[in-house]
C-alpha cells in the first residue's frame, strides 16, 4: 500500500507491506523490516476482584515499602487493627500472614525509608492518640510497643513522610479543644517519638488529608472548615514544614487559605483528598461539593503561596453528596496519571484517571472495578509492576476485604 502525497510534478510515496489489517483513521508504524502495522493503544484496565480478608473489613489503609515494593495493608475487623503484606508480580498478588495487636478507632500508615520500617498513628482506646512501629522481614510483620502521644480525645489522623528530614507529619483533629493540629514523628529503633503539637486551625475542622511536596520540602494538609465563612464548610489548607534535625514544625500559611470556595461535603473520610504530581511538580486537590459533584483542581506552590486553576468535575451524583473516596488517591509517574477511587451514590466502585495539563485537569477516564456497593478505599501505586492496588470493603460480599489490580 502506498502512503504519502504528491509534491508538484514529483509523486513522493512510500511502499510497504501491511502486517495485519490496518484500521482506517488509526495511527500506524513502519517496522524495521519495512512492513506497516497498527499501533496498540492500551486503555485503563482492572482485574477481577479477589479477597485479602475473609472477615468484616473497614478503615482500610495501605503504604508502599519503597525498598521492596511490597505493600502493607492495615484494616480493622470488629474492633482491632490487622496488618498484612502484599507482594505483586504482574497482576498476581500474594499475601503474608496477618498480624493483629491493638484496639483501633481509625489511623494512618506511613513508610520510613531511612529506617526501613512503617509507623502507624491512630486513635486508640479512650480515643487517645497512639502510635506503633511495624518491622517487616519477608512478609512477616512485627509490631512494636504502643506509645501514647496524646492523652485525650483525637480523631482522623493523616500522615505523610519527609525523606529528607526523616520525619512523618501527622495532622489530626484535637477533640479536646476543637482544633486541627499537626505533629512531627520519627522512629527511634522500634519506638515512635512525637514532637510538640502545632495548631493549624482553631474551631472544628474535619475531612483532612495530607501530602508531601518533595520540591519544596513541605507538607500540605487539606480539610473542611466549619467556621469563619459564609458557607461555613469551605475547603481549606495549611502548609507545614519540619526544621532539619529537629521535631519542630512551622505552619507557613494562615488560617484563611482556601482551595474550594464552596461548601464541601461533611461525611466520613470523603470530604477532601490531595496528591502530588512529581512530573508536573503540582498538587492535585480533590473534594466532594455539597451539590453532589466530585471535583479536582491543580495547585502550584510558590514559596508559601498556592495558585489554583479552575475546578473540573470528575463525576456527578444524582443523590447529592453521594461520593466517598476515603484514601483512594494516588499518582502513577510512569503514565503521569492521577488515580482516584470512589463510589457514586452508594453504588458501584469506580476509578477515575486524569492528567495535569498546565493548570487544568485533562484526559479523564472512568472505569468501574466493582458492581456492588464499596467503601473504605485505599489505593497504592507499585512502580515495579506499574499498576495500582485498590483495597476496599465490599458490601456486596459481607463487607469482606477485597482488592483489584488497576493498570
Amino acid at each position: 500500500k502506498a502512503i504519502g502525497k504528491d509534491f508538484g510534478d514529483v509523486a513522493r510515496k512510500t511502499y510497504a507491506v501491511a502486517s495485519g489489517a490496518l484500521p482506517n483513521g488509526k495511527p500506524i508504524v513502519v517496522n524495521s523490516d519495512g512492513t506497516m502495522s497498527s499501533i496498540a493503544i492500551e486503555d485503563d484496565a482492572v482485574t477481577s476482584a479477589s479477597l485479602f480478608a475473609s472477615d468484616t473489613t473497614k478503615k482500610v489503609r495501605s503504604a508502599l515499602d519503597t525498598a521492596t515494593n511490597k505493600i502493607m495493608i492495615k484494616y480493622q475487623d470488629s474492633s482491632y487493627a490487622k496488618f498484612v503484606m502484599a507482594t505483586i508480580s504482574g497482576t498476581t498478588v500474594s499475601f503474608g500472614s496477618v498480624s493483629a495487636n491493638m484496639y483501633d478507632g481509625d489511623g494512618d500508615l506511613s513508610y520510613n525509608e531511612a529506617e526501613g520500617k512503617f509507623i502507624y498513628i491512630y486513635k486508640g482506646s479512650s480515643s487517645y492518640g497512639k502510635a506503633v512501629v511495624l518491622s517487616v522481614s519477608g512478609t512477616t510483620i512485627s509490631i512494636g510497643s504502643e506509645v501514647v502521644w496524646y492523652s485525650a480525645g483525637m480523631s482522623r489522623p493523616v500522615v505523610s513522610y519527609d525523606p529528607v528530614r526523616e520525619r512523618h507529619v501527622c495532622a489530626y483533629m484535637n477533640e479536646n479543644n476543637n482544633r486541627l493540629e499537626a505533629r512531627a514523628f520519627r522512629i527511634i529503633g522500634t519506638t515512635p517519638s512525637a514532637g510538640t503539637a502545632r495548631t493549624c486551625r482553631t474551631g472544628p475542622n474535619t475531612q483532612n488529608a495530607i501530602c508531601y511536596d518533595p520540591d519544596s520540602g513541605k507538607h500540605v494538609t487539606t480539610y473542611m472548615d466549619y467556621v469563619g465563612d459564609s458557607y461555613g464548610q469551605k475547603g481549606k489548607f495549611n502548609i507545614l514544614s519540619v526544621s532539619s534535625g529537629s521535631d519542630y514544625m512551622s505552619i507557613t500559611s494562615d488560617n484563611t487559605a482556601t482551595f474550594a470556595d464552596e461548601a464541601v461535603k461533611n461525611g466520613p473520610r470523603d470530604g477532601t483528598a490531595i496528591v502530588y504530581d512529581t512530573i508536573n511538580n503540582k498538587c492535585a486537590f480533590a473534594y466532594v461539593a455539597n451539590n453532589g459533584t466530585l471535583k479536582m483542581l491543580v495547585g502550584t506552590l510558590d514559596g508559601n503561596t498556592f495558585s489554583f486553576g479552575s475546578a473540573t468535575t470528575i463525576d456527578s451524583s444524582s443523590g447529592g453528596q453521594g461520593f466517598a473516596f476515603s484514601d483512594g488517591i494516588a499518582f502513577a509517574p510512569t503514565s503521569g496519571k492521577i488515580i482516584i477511587t470512589y463510589n457514586n451514590s452508594g453504588s458501584s466502585g469506580k476509578v477515575a484517571t486524569v492528567k495535569i495539563s498546565g493548570t487544568s485537569i485533562a484526559d479523564k477516564t472512568i472505569t468501574t472495578f466493582e458492581s456492588a456497593y464499596t467503601q473504605w478505599f485505599t489505593t497504592t501505586y507499585n512502580p515495579d509492576t506499574k499498576n495500582a492496588l485498590i483495597f476496599y470493603s465490599d458490601n456486596g460480599n459481607s463487607t469482606y476485604g477485597t482488592y483489584a489490580v488497576f493498570t
